[in-house]
């Protein structure tokens, strides 16, 4: 009884009145936001961690990005807008990365596939994004003025941009040339850059490992599975939980900008 007593009490409702959910075939906007509203709700315990309830897949994306953005908004929204190499255009010179984006077509090579993903996944980024939006929209004068309307390709080109920047960074180009001299090749580059390459702390680079545990080896008999990523604490870990009833029940963490959970665990 204490236990129900007190989950009652840690769980406090907020209410999505209102969103900017993307319609259906024929379907006015409104409408569609209407429709994706009534479907989700988003309840935050006593640590501020938010429990997402949705009736669709769908509904939970907007739920997630609506809930994110409570808590990152500025930084979603940072990593957004450098994923279409356009930070520089929204916060001024100095912004280097935008090179790199538009040197791999990051956001036209998503433009052009998008429509190759599942539809499934295309709603959920697209109902991510709108979910940003949303909260955006509700909270504009709070927000700078520069943050623009997003859409799911934006979420997608978010994903390869961080792809694109770990395949060639210094440390994995310095690797790949040692492992493969003869066909990688050094790559011209100034003495500045190699001093530069040469100051990065091993010690601090980016990785994971796990451990996978057979139920014969652990006390309870059940299997257990332990994720141990390896990121700054300034990655902006966001912790939740997704529950779309008969579908997905997830409790877990993602960085802020991606629309899953990519670790935690199920009922």
């Amino acid at each position: 009884m204490k236990r129900f007593a007190f989950a009652a009490v840690l769980l406090t409702a907020l209410s999505l009145n209102s969103n900017l959910s993307r319609a259906l075939p024929g379907e006015p906007a409104e409408a569609g936001a209407e429709r994706l509203a009534a479907q989700v709700t988003i309840r935050r315990d006593t640590y501020g961690v938010p429990h997402i309830l949705a009736k669709s897949e769908e509904a939970a994306a907007f739920g997630f990005g609506y809930a994110q953005a409570e808590d990152h908004c500025l930084a979603i929204a940072r990593h957004l807008v450098a994923a279409r190499g356009e930070t520089a255009k929204y916060l001024g010179q100095g912004q280097e990365g935008d090179f790199l984006m538009k040197r791999f077509d990051n956001l036209e090579v998503c433009k052009k596939n998008f429509g190759q993903l599942d539809p499934l996944l295309q709603r959920i980024y697209n109902a991510y994004a709108e979910g940003v939006n949303r909260y955006v929209s509700k909270h504009r004068n709070e927000l700078p003025e520069w943050i623009p309307a997003f859409e799911g390709v934006d979420v997608l080109a978010n994903g390869r941009a961080g792809a694109v920047s770990s395949a060639i960074n210094p440390t994995t180009m310095r690797a790949l040339r040692a492992k493969y001299p003869g066909v990688a090749g050094p790559t011209p580059q100034s003495d500045s850059e190699e001093a530069s390459e040469s100051l990065i702390p091993e010690t601090e680079l980016p990785g994971s490992n796990a451990f996978g545990l057979s139920g014969s080896r652990t006390a309870s008999g059940k299997p257990i599975l332990l994720g141990n990523p390896h990121l700054n604490w300034s990655s902006l870990y966001w912790e939740a939980q997704v529950t779309v009833p008969g579908k997905i029940n997830f409790f877990g963490s993602t960085l802020a900008g991606i629309p899953v959970l990519r670790a935690g665990f199920n009922e």
